[in-house]
């Protein structure tokens, strides 16, 4: 199935809707193949459409998955999206790893409704992909926030991280929200993000992973829901390591910069 999208929107939206309407193609291909696989019409009444719609969350995608792909990375979703975000990017650019791209958990049910209940759930679904690490860990957005409370449940277990990539990800988002002067603005961006507060006993853990890289945009977010958050967009464009060395020793933090690129590029 092929389809050429031709619109009048900016290019972050035309590339987030081409986004969005693959994953909905999927969906439906999920969905159909769920009624394929039952009996007769009795079954369908039985299952119910509730069942089905619980049901037809995906975890993850699994891609270059042969004998060559020696070195597994695990890929989490930003907040707006799921796996597709990465399909037509990064998966492309990658072909000697195995990718594991995950679905957003968070976005389908608005459950669990904290990063610690969230990073549980990946890390059963990690584990069982690579029992034991060093394990390799790759998000952008949301899913950076994510990756960190993931890595530090992990090396908590006296587990490994070799790699975590963070792409332009915001931390501290409530010291961030009171900077700005914002200080109780819950759903600037997510309260899910307002909330999160880890450790610094895990925090201090972390810094001893062999490799913590921050990919950073340089450029101005172009895509906001109201001036409160351009503001906090702007906030962080101005920091150097996004509020990231506010949780981890700076020194632990490799910094590249994403030059022409937004948080959305």
């Amino acid at each position: 199935m092929h389809f050429d999208i031709y619109s009048r929107l900016g290019h972050t939206e035309t590339e987030l809707f081409a986004n969005m309407f693959q994953m909905k193609l999927r969906q439906i291909i999920e969905h159909t193949l769920n009624f394929a696989h039952l009996s007769n019409v009795d079954d369908i009444h039985h299952t119910g459409k509730s069942q089905l719609t619980k049901d037809s969350f995906i975890p993850y995608f699994e891609f270059h998955n042969q004998p060559e792909s020696r070195v597994t990375m695990f890929i989490l979703p930003p907040g707006g999206g799921g796996a597709e975000s990465y399909f037509n990017n990064i998966v492309r650019h990658l072909p000697h790893f195995r990718l594991v791209v995950f679905n957003n958990k968070y976005q389908h049910s608005r459950t669990p409704s904290t990063f610690e209940e969230l990073a549980t759930f990946y890390i059963s679904h990690i584990k069982q992909v690579q029992p034991q690490g060093p394990y390799n860990l790759l998000d952008w957005s949301f899913g950076g926030v994510l990756c960190l409370g993931i890595s530090l449940q992990l090396i908590s277990a006296a587990e490994k991280i070799a790699n975590l990539i963070i792409i332009d990800s915001y931390f501290n988002v409530r010291m961030s929200s009171s900077d700005i002067g914002l200080p109780h603005d819950k759903n600037i961006i997510d309260k899910i993000n307002y909330f999160y507060s880890p450790t610094q006993l895990s925090l201090k853990q972390l810094s001893s992973a062999h490799n913590i890289v921050l990919f950073k945009a340089s450029k101005l977010n172009d895509t906001y829901r109201s001036d409160d958050q351009l503001r906090l967009y702007d906030y962080y464009m101005k920091l150097e390591f996004n509020n990231l060395d506010a949780l981890i020793d700076r020194q632990s933090i490799q910094l590249r910069h994403m030059e022409d690129d937004t948080h959305f590029s």
